[in-house]
């Protein structure tokens, strides 16, 4: 299995930033691969909500705000789009409006999180330094997992 968490988490490692879905659902892969004893149910459970509601103040899906956020990482634009989001809450304000900037901004500081809680999970592991130990054909099947 420590096969396996290793190329998950050199996946995760190789995946950028700014591709914050990705990144997020390989974070929670890696803990689909540790035994509940290894990490904290807290670490867990902030990692849940920041798939949920990215944070407490904005309380959208870290995906929608992924799917609106420019991708061309800064290039000069002379307007600054902003986009309304209806947020699933019982009290308070039903809906919210952000700019791009606001946007990349609260999705930075969400994927930080998630790198923190994954680095200070996996600190623990002596992940191999090599993948050539492993069997052919377990490689070939875990490549098959990365493949979209």
């Amino acid at each position: 299995m420590i096969n396996v968490l290793t190329r998950v988490f050199a996946q995760y490692m190789a995946t950028p930033f700014e591709d914050f879905t990705s990144k997020y659902i390989l974070a929670r892969g890696i803990f689909q691969l540790l035994e509940e004893k290894d990490y904290k149910k807290d670490d867990f459970e902030t990692i849940r909500k920041i798939e949920k509601w990215t944070d407490d103040k904005t309380k959208i899906s870290l995906y929608k705000l992924d799917r609106v956020v420019n991708p061309s990482k800064g290039d000069f634009q002379t307007t600054i789009n902003k986009f309304t989001f209806y947020r699933d809450v019982v009290e308070g304000k039903k809906e919210i409006t952000l700019d791009e900037n606001k946007i990349q901004d609260i999705l930075c500081v969400a994927i930080r999180q998630v790198h923190e809680i994954i680095m200070h999970v996996m600190k623990d592991y002596k992940i191999e330094q090599s993948m050539a130990q492993g069997d052919e054909e377990d490689k070939a099947e875990i490549d098959k997992l990365f493949k979209a």
